[in-house]
């Protein structure tokens, strides 16, 4: 098994057909292809900046309309830095989680967020 770089839109068509037949696994802003030595598709991953919008309105102070605003004019950054695809991390639990469907998020599927931070040596 070996990486490729995804360079074309072939290549990026072939690996998100194989995500989607194989349940609609997704991986957002994918990179990198892992190609067996028949050039069979193993899987794929993403080593680039993933352009995510981690976002926080007091819930005593804010509202609905001025957490939009605020989506919003986070999201025009994100487009000044050439991000057109963003990524909404959001718990269910959060007052505003049952509309940023309505404002133009899909979900793209549950998910738990890890970090690896290794003790400095």
């Amino acid at each position: 098994m070996r990486t490729e770089r995804i360079i074309d839109a072939d290549m990026m068509a072939r690996v998100q057909a194989a995500m989607e037949a194989d349940g609609g696994h997704n991986v957002p802003c994918v990179s990198h292809a892992l190609i067996g030595s028949d050039w069979t598709l193993w899987g794929a991953f993403s080593v680039v900046y993933a352009p995510a919008l981690f976002f926080w309105m007091d819930t005593r102070k804010g509202t609905g309309l001025a957490a939009l605003r605020g989506l919003r004019l986070a999201q025009a950054e994100l487009r000044k830095l050439g991000h057109k695809r963003i990524l909404l991390p959001i718990q269910p639990s959060s007052p505003y989680y049952p509309w940023v469907r309505s404002i133009g998020f899909t979900l793209i599927g549950p998910c738990e967020l890890f970090e690896f931070n290794p003790p400095e040596e």
